[in-house]
């Protein structure tokens, strides 16, 4: 067989073989799903309801899901102050809060923009954390005296 057969079956340049790349498995992943999906069996579902009754928690219907149970008990637990319930159901219904950064809007003419940069860099210099040159040593931290 020639090459010239073959040039018909080449990749051309820049393209990839396999440009999704080998497929991404998440065995564990999957069957937590699986698992979320199912209905609770019915000896479960009426254990939880009693013990979620005496703490004035709602029941969980017939056929309700492991995703549902799971999820109404994040409610419940919310509603009765627990932050770390509020925070993770604020995080997956709103989205996680993003981080709160300044910005600063400068309008300079071209004749200032030099004057403006040297400002910009004094700023910048007198807020960012030193860098260390290579080869310095970090700065001693002071040491507390045992008591």
């Amino acid at each position: 067989m020639s090459a010239a057969n073959l040039k018909p079956y080449q990749f051309s340049k820049g393209q990839s073989g396999n440009p999704g790349g080998r497929p991404r498995r998440a065995p564990l992943t999957d069957l937590y799903r699986q698992l979320c999906d199912c209905p609770i069996p019915e000896s479960l579902r009426t254990k939880l309801n009693r013990a979620w009754k005496a703490n004035g928690f709602a029941k969980l219907p017939r056929g309700a899901t492991f995703a549902e149970a799971v999820a109404l008990r994040l409610v419940m637990k919310a509603l009765s102050g627990d932050i770390r319930a509020i925070r993770e159901l604020g995080d997956r219904t709103e989205g996680k809060p993003i981080g709160r950064t300044e910005s600063v809007r400068v309008t300079v003419a071209n004749s200032e923009l030099a004057s403006a940069k040297e400002r910009l860099v004094r700023m910048f210099d007198q807020t960012a954390p030193k860098k260390l040159e290579h080869g310095a040593d970090p700065p001693a931290a002071e040491k507390e005296e045992p008591t």
